[in-house]
């Protein structure tokens, strides 16, 4: 019954949310920018609600890990498409996308691990041999947990835990961990391999520890005087939030009024 109820707001929630982007979509529409406008809609992670006794995220099941992804605009191909996919993706997708026709991706000058998905909404195949990753080093581990997703199969590796294989497509449930099968020993083992040349395990929660370090610090100085939150507070001013007199009004009316003509 708790599991039912809890199901029960979640699809309620769905619902509030999609009237939302309904209305937004609306807007779009009667103003005209639908025309120029791509409307990509994500969520950075899923809920477990119940499956396998679990709730929340905190983990790299399927319920999970999984996002949605709906992406429409002009241009775009309307179908459903297969191929892995992460939010990493999305920057060099907005890149490509906001470039114009014949003129090279604006240049980034940071490395971007993702791809654009571009060819995939313009219609094409994609790469079906991509992989795609995750990590995580927040609660409820004690070690860095790494996910890798390829084709059907989902890897997932803690040093404090056995490594867990699932094949999606024959045990979408993922309830048969094969990394122990023989049948999939080499599978298994490229696995392994990936995540020891990917991570550094080691290292990489050593950072994580001498982070906690620096912020327990601050978080017990904190505890002496006046509660300064770590929540970002933007710049409130009075002076200009109420009465805009900042502004020349006859260019903040001709900006705002629709039609802007």
């Amino acid at each position: 019954e708790h599991i039912r109820n809890a199901r029960r707001a979640y699809y309620a929630n769905t619902t509030y949310v999609d009237h939302w982007v309904g209305k937004l979509l609306r807007v779009l529409e009667e103003t005209g920018c639908d025309k120029n406008t791509v409307v990509i809609f994500t969520a950075d992670h899923g809920d477990m609600l119940g499956e396998r006794g679990l709730w929340y995220k905190m983990n790299f099941f399927e319920h999970s890990v999984r996002v949605p992804l709906i992406v429409a605009g002009p241009g775009i191909e309307s179908a459903t498409v297969s191929n892995l996919c992460s939010l990493t993706d999305l920057l060099p997708t907005f890149l490509d996308l906001a470039s114009r026709e014949g003129e090279s991706v604006p240049e980034v000058r940071v490395p971007l691990e993702g791809e654009s998905l571009r060819p995939l909404l313009e219609g094409s195949n994609g790469n079906d041999a991509r992989a795609v990753y995750s990590e995580y080093c927040a609660e409820s581990t004690s070690h860095p947990m790494f996910m890798i997703r390829r084709g059907d199969y989902t890897y997932i590796h803690c040093d404090s835990d056995p490594p867990q294989l699932f094949d999606l497509k024959a045990d979408p449930s993922e309830l048969n961990n094969l990394v122990f099968d023989p049948e999939f020993k080499s599978i298994a083992e490229n696995f392994s391999v990936q995540v020891k040349h990917r991570w550094n395990n080691a290292a990489i929660r050593d950072d994580v520890i001498a982070c906690q370090r620096s912020r327990l610090v601050v978080h017990e100085a904190m505890q002496h005087g006046p509660l300064t939150s770590w929540d970002y507070h933007p710049v409130s001013d009075a002076a200009n939030e109420y009465v805009r007199n900042h502004l020349d009004w006859t260019v903040s009316a001709a900006r705002q009024r629709f039609p802007l003509n």
